[in-house]
């Protein structure tokens, strides 16, 4: 998938341990997307594992309301060291 540009992910209804099983391996295999529209509804990435995205400039996230567990998602940001486009949607 490295010649991937725009993916759009939504994980949404499914055990948490399944969830991280699936998703940590995916976000690190798209790490090359300039675009990326993701939606969850529950904490599903393994944050000490995640990839720095140096192509990501526009990120769209989608979240089925604020639950206080987004914290995961400051943790993130740190890895998009060129972002230019940051949508947040509740």
């Amino acid at each position: 998938m490295k010649s991937l540009e725009k993916a759009h992910i939504s994980i949404c209804g499914c055990d948490t341990i399944d969830s991280q099983t699936i998703a940590t391996p995916l976000i690190q295999g798209i790490c090359n997307v300039r675009s990326l529209r993701l939606t969850i509804d529950e904490v599903i990435f393994r944050t000490s594992r995640l990839p720095i995205f140096y192509n990501l400039i526009e990120f769209k996230f989608l979240g089925h309301g604020f639950n206080g567990r987004e914290t995961w998602l400051v943790e993130f940001l740190h890895c998009v060291p060129n972002l230019k486009t940051f949508i947040l949607n509740f």
